[in-house]
């Protein structure tokens, strides 16, 4: 997950991106100057959020009604959360699922840890 600030606050609303990209893709080839990787758009994403500390599962997947769904667009994946419904003072992080032919996958700590403050 990119694009994760420090902090949040319970009034503002975050904008965050997920790259995932494939390892075994013949464009990719070593180089000596950093290259950002383009992502791949997978059609089942989602995502929770999780108390960095106690790992307690504020936000769980929403399979049924797709609210943690994340959406695509020209530049990739994203989607779009609103602090407003965690706990200030305390730390979280994000997981990613992706259900892609199949398989379901779980990334746990797909994003750095970030605070929602006041």
């Amino acid at each position: 997950v990119l694009g994760v600030k420090d902090e949040y606050r319970t009034t503002e609303e975050g904008l965050l991106r997920v790259n995932i990209f494939d390892h075994s893709s013949p464009l990719i080839k070593v180089t000596k100057i950093p290259v950002e990787l383009p992502g791949i758009v997978v059609k089942n994403v989602s995502y929770q959020i999780r108390n960095s500390v106690t790992n307690e599962i504020i936000v769980p997947y929403d399979s049924p009604k797709n609210s943690t769904k994340v959406s695509s667009d020209s530049e990739g994946m994203f989607f779009t959360f609103d602090p407003g419904s965690l706990f200030p003072g305390r730390t979280y992080v994000f997981d990613i699922v992706v259900d892609h032919n199949g398989v379901r996958t779980t990334y746990k700590d797909a994003s750095p840890v970030f605070r929602v403050v006041s």
